[in-house]
C-alpha cells in the first residue's frame, strides 16, 4: 500500500511539473521573397544552449514538422512557434538553398534566455555562424522578432 502511494504521489509530481519543463514561448515567420526554394532545419542538439523545439505550424512541404527540415517555396510564408526547456530555447538554424549545387547555406545560433520573463523582449535572437556560397540577402536581424525573410540579392 505505501508504495503505490509513493508511486502515485510521483507521478503525479511529474504531471503537475511538466508543464514547466517545455511551453510555447514565442512565434514567429519564415518569409520567403526570393526566387528559389529555401530548406530550413532547426537543430536544438548543440551541446552549448540546445534547448526547446521549433515547430512549423502551416508549413506544407516538411519531413517533421518539428525542428524541420521544411522546404519553404518562393512567395510562401510560414509560422513558427519556439518552445523552450525551463525558459529558455537554443540551437542552430540551417538554411539551404536550392540555387544550384553545391547548394549554398547559412548556418546561424540562436538563444534566448528567459522567454516570456519579464526581462525578455524579443523572441530569440540570431547571430551569424557561417555561410557557404551566394545565399543571397537573408535578413533574421532583431526586428524580425525570431522570424527570417528571404530575398534575392
Amino acid at each position: 500500500m505505501k508504495k503505490r502511494i509513493k508511486a502515485s504521489l510521483c507521478i503525479g509530481s511529474l504531471l503537475l511539473n511538466f508543464p514547466l519543463v517545455s511551453y510555447a514561448g514565442c512565434h514567429a515567420s519564415i518569409t520567403n521573397n526570393s526566387s528559389q526554394n529555401w530548406e530550413v532545419f532547426f537543430d536544438n542538439r548543440p551541446a552549448i544552449s540546445g534547448q526547446g523545439n521549433v515547430y512549423f505550424t502551416n508549413a506544407l512541404n516538411c519531413v517533421e514538422s518539428v525542428n524541420g527540415p521544411c522546404v519553404i517555396k518562393p512567395g510562401q510564408s510560414f509560422l513558427i512557434s519556439y518552445t523552450t526547456d525551463y525558459g529558455n530555447a537554443g540551437g542552430s538554424a540551417y538554411l539551404t538553398s536550392s540555387a544550384s549545387y553545391p547548394y549554398p547555406q547559412m548556418i546561424l545560433s540562436y538563444d534566448s534566455p528567459g522567454i516570456g520573463s519579464k526581462n525578455s523582449s524579443s523572441c530569440v535572437l540570431f547571430s551569424f555562424v557561417t555561410v557557404s556560397g551566394n545565399v543571397g540577402k537573408v535578413d533574421y536581424g532583431s526586428h524580425l522578432n525570431g522570424g527570417i525573410t528571404f530575398s534575392d540579392n
